[in-house]
């Protein structure tokens, strides 16, 4: 498509073009060549750029299920230069808050339980413990979103304190999802293969693969719960489709209201 424009341009002697002329003629060549929700979409997001519209995307779920990698992926897709990690606001935090003050926030989320002792045996001591250093990250959470709103920049978040119920959804330009892998093997080769391009060993991932299953089984309820949109992440391309696609849809309905 690049070269049929450029092409047009040699043909008709163009040799500046403005940016809008540029979006018009991408929009008819997507038309003309049959792809009419392809040009669509091309011009919302275009249009949700010229007024600085900000889109904040949020990518909860379980550890090593491949959030940052949709993450780098949907912000590369929609042109957004800011993507944070949760882990980076937890880090952020511990270093303000000590550990006897907070303990559960001082370890990993699967790894919580043992910095503090659940108040009922009849409650799983893995969720208490996460669901509290959730309720403690949530806080710096929000003051990103809140941040990103009032400033008018787009964000994509990942990580696994985007549980649904704890991040504040009072625009509609959040879109928050949740991503999921219902098979377990598939789960323990995605540590493996993360391993090859990190500094984290597999093994301490592996030997905690219950109670990870464990809270991905409890993020996925709650997403059900509060009508938050579960994603099977078993590819990459079908994931990032889905989530643009909910996206567009979503922002086409309110486009259709507003009028």
């Amino acid at each position: 498509m690049a070269e049929e424009i450029g092409q047009r341009m040699v043909t008709s002697g163009i040799s500046r073009i403005s940016e809008q002329d540029l979006t018009d003629m991408t929009y008819h060549i997507l038309i003309d060549d049959g792809y009419p929700r392809i040009a669509s979409f091309y011009q919302m997001w275009h249009s949700l750029r010229k007024k600085k519209q900000s889109l904040v995307v949020l990518l909860g779920g379980a550890t090593g299920i491949g959030k940052s990698t949709v993450a780098f992926e949907i912000s590369y897709r929609l042109g957004i230069h800011s993507i944070i990690g949760t882990d980076v606001v937890r880090e952020v935090m511990r270093k303000m808050v000590s550990r006897d003050l907070l303990p559960t926030l001082h370890t990993s989320s699967f790894s919580a339980w043992k910095e503090i002792q659940a108040p009922s045996s009849f409650l799983s001591a893995v969720i208490y413990a996460f669901e509290l250093q959730v309720s403690h990250v949530a806080v710096g959470i929000n003051a990103i979103i809140n941040r990103a709103l009032t400033e008018g920049f787009s964000l994509v978040m990942e990580g696994i304190h985007l549980v649904p119920g704890y991040v504040e959804r009072q625009d509609r330009t959040i879109f928050h999802f949740v991503l999921t892998l219902s098979d377990r093997e598939e789960h323990v080769n995605r540590f493996y293969a993360r391993a090859k391009d990190s500094r984290r060993p597999p093994e301490h991932y592996l030997e905690n693969i219950d109670k990870i299953r464990q809270i991905q089984d409890h993020i996925v309820g709650r997403a059900n719960r509060e009508r938050v949109p579960v994603l099977e992440n078993i590819a990459l391309e079908e994931t990032v489709t889905q989530i643009l696609n909910r996206m567009y849809d979503q922002l086409q309905k309110e486009a259709a209201t507003d009028e």
